[in-house]
């Protein structure tokens, strides 16, 4: 199963449950969030002894053996609790390993260089995007976030391991800082997600474990009494919500939303265990939801436990790891 901007919640899911996926998150929001002015900085950081340095890591990566993908787990892990196998699902989900790198890389690649550098967004208008700069520009900063995500994921970044701060995505940072959570929600006019976001910095351990398997039916299944989803329920709530999303423009900014989430979940104290047992499904559904206007099911566990999503006077960022 290949990563794409459109199943960010997957994606997320991943990443939430590794303690270098804050630092693959920052990578790769940086990268789909990228303006010109981005693109540019990370360009200018594929110089000297890069490839050199990429080459490196790759070899250290491969020497630690092959790594089974975390997003076939997610089949798996549904054959097995339609089976009655809960607790054998939740183990797999707790332990299988994020997707390999290459598959990072692919991501980026194949999809974040022509869906998001190479034509305009809803983030980056005709004339503000990386479609702006030429091709070569483009394929140097590309290159350069494939060396950040090795950095991540090799705990390879200079000063640092395990996904603390260093590397190209520090530089590019100090070069040009990204826009925060808060403007691209703006951007996608969605308030509530940059709501969402906000409560999220200030939940607590025992509000994510309430958020534990409470991912809700559609709402004619009453969700008011908190009735659990069918198997395949929830994905196939969020793949409706997806195409809602494609349809208003707003792929990229749900992206975006979701790798911020990573962050910012990590920090309240959502591990590999409570995203298992359905906290991060009720969290990124409903970001999905309220970016999209759509599903107001996926929103219902979210807001039971949490809160309606309404305004937002402020979206902290997430905190970067020691």
């Amino acid at each position: 199963m290949a990563y794409g901007l459109a199943s960010s919640p997957v994606l997320g899911f991943d990443l939430v449950r590794q303690p270098a996926g804050v630092q693959v998150a920052r990578v790769l929001r940086y990268a789909v969030g990228a303006g010109a002015e981005h693109v540019a900085a990370l360009a200018h950081l594929w110089g000297p002894g890069a490839a050199e340095r990429a080459d490196e890591l790759a070899r250290r990566q491969q020497a630690r053996g092959p790594r089974r993908g975390g997003a076939p787990s997610l089949g798996l892990a549904r054959v097995l609790l339609e089976a009655g196998a809960a607790d054998e699902a939740r183990q797999l989900l707790e332990t299988s390993p994020v997707l390999p790198v290459e598959d990072l890389r692919g991501l980026v690649a194949d999809v974040v260089v022509p869906q998001c550098w190479a034509v305009p967004t809803a983030l980056h208008p005709r004339g503000d995007g990386a479609d702006v700069l030429p091709p070569a520009v483009r394929e140097d900063a590309a290159s350069a976030v494939a060396l950040a995500l090795l950095e991540a994921t090799t705990g390879g970044a200079p000063g640092g391991e395990g996904g603390r701060e260093g590397g190209v995505l520090a530089a590019a940072t100090r070069l040009a800082p990204p826009a925060s959570g808060r403007v691209t929600a703006a951007a996608a006019g969605a308030p509530a997600a940059a709501a969402l976001l906000g409560r999220l910095s200030r939940a607590t351990r025992p509000e994510l474990e309430r958020l534990c398997g409470a991912v809700l039916a559609p709402s004619d299944a009453s969700p008011a009494r908190g009735t659990p989803a069918p198997p395949g329920a929830w994905a196939e709530q969020v793949h409706r919500a997806s195409w809602r999303l494609e349809e208003l423009g707003r792929t990229e900014a749900a992206a975006c939303l979701q790798l911020d989430a990573v962050g910012l979940a990590r920090d309240a104290g959502l591990d590999a265990a409570l995203a298992a047992r359905g906290a991060w499904q009720a969290l990124s559904g409903a970001l999905h939801a309220v970016l999209a206007d759509a599903e107001p099911g996926l929103v219902a566990a979210w807001s039971a436990v949490m809160g309606a999503p309404t305004s937002a006077p402020g979206l902290p960022r997430p905190r970067r790891a020691p």
